[in-house]
């Protein structure tokens, strides 16, 4: 029943399932929504594999005339036609901003939904309404540049096969750079709020996957995996004090996929065309979920 994933960097741009079309979902149910279960921890896997992505499209106010970039709303639907190569189920955006949003809602057609849950936010999650259903949303406050708090979204979808739920979260985190400085407090606070919110969410017995622009490489993982909570979507390790890193094929990188356990991952791609071809300066990073 499910579909396939290249394990090349190459565009299937042939792909037989269309992300055909969506409507932003506006709903904010918060029922239970991060209340912790009984019993502690429960690793449970996932019971009808799907694709889940992250990418970070560019946000259009970066791509003035003159930037050596198409405007943001014809690089949202080139980013379109990645995903549907891929048969993607779940995104998670970074950089996502009101009008390539509304070019992907016009696109997709009410059968994708969105959930922002800020109108400030550029940071977004996507779902295929065929395979998922929104059950709730939040936002978590995130300490962004200058440690300036921005919301970022939360939500628990529920399978439409299995009727399995799942939590998904997207992150931005802060760049260091001349410009802007050393942005490393913030990015080291955002991932402690990231770990407590796995490790809070995990309580529901239910399934947990993290996707985002991390800024960081081997600091990110080893943090974010030194528990045992979540594990990464490229490989990697860290048990008996030893984090290891992913390294190539499916090297460390600043945009990530993390599950909890019993969540599996299988033909990870970082898909570096969509730098080559000017459709955004992050690759699409995109994996099979099990």
């Amino acid at each position: 029943m499910r579909r396939f994933i290249p394990t090349t960097l190459t565009l299937l741009l042939g792909a037989s399932l269309s992300l055909a079309s969506a409507t932003a979902t506006t709903t904010v149910s918060t029922v239970d929504a991060f209340a912790p279960a009984p019993h502690g921890h429960v690793d449970v896997p996932v019971r009808d594999p799907f694709v889940l992505a992250s990418f970070n499209v560019l946000g259009y106010a970066h791509t003035p005339p003159g930037s050596g970039y198409q405007d943001g709303e014809t690089r949202m639907r080139r980013a379109l036609e990645a995903l549907r190569s891929y048969s993607v189920d779940v995104v998670g955006f970074q950089e996502f901003e009101p009008r390539q949003k509304a070019v992907f809602l016009d696109e997709v057609n009410n059968t994708w939904g969105v959930f922002s849950g800020s109108d400030i936010t550029r940071d977004s999650i996507a779902w295929n309404k065929r395979e998922f259903e929104f059950v709730s949303g939040e936002t978590i406050m995130i300490p962004y540049f200058y440690g300036k708090l921005k919301p970022m979204p939360v939500v628990l979808l529920r399978s439409q096969t299995t009727g399995q739920k799942m939590y998904f979260a997207n992150f931005h985190l802060p760049a260091s750079s001349r410009r802007r400085g050393d942005m490393e407090g913030a990015r080291d606070r955002g991932t402690a709020m990231q770990i407590e919110l796995a490790h809070r969410l995990r309580n529901q017995g239910v399934p947990v996957f993290i996707t985002g622009d991390m800024n960081e490489r081997e600091e990110y993982f080893c943090a974010m995996t030194r528990n045992g909570d979540m594990h990464a979507a490229n490989g990697g390790s860290n048990t008996g004090g030893e984090c290891r890193p992913p390294r190539l094929p499916n090297r460390t990188r600043i945009d990530w996929i993390m599950g909890s356990k019993g969540a599996e991952f299988s033909g990870y791609v970082a898909d570096e065309s969509m730098q080559s071809s000017k459709i955004s300066d992050h690759p699409l990073i995109v994996a099979r979920v099990h």
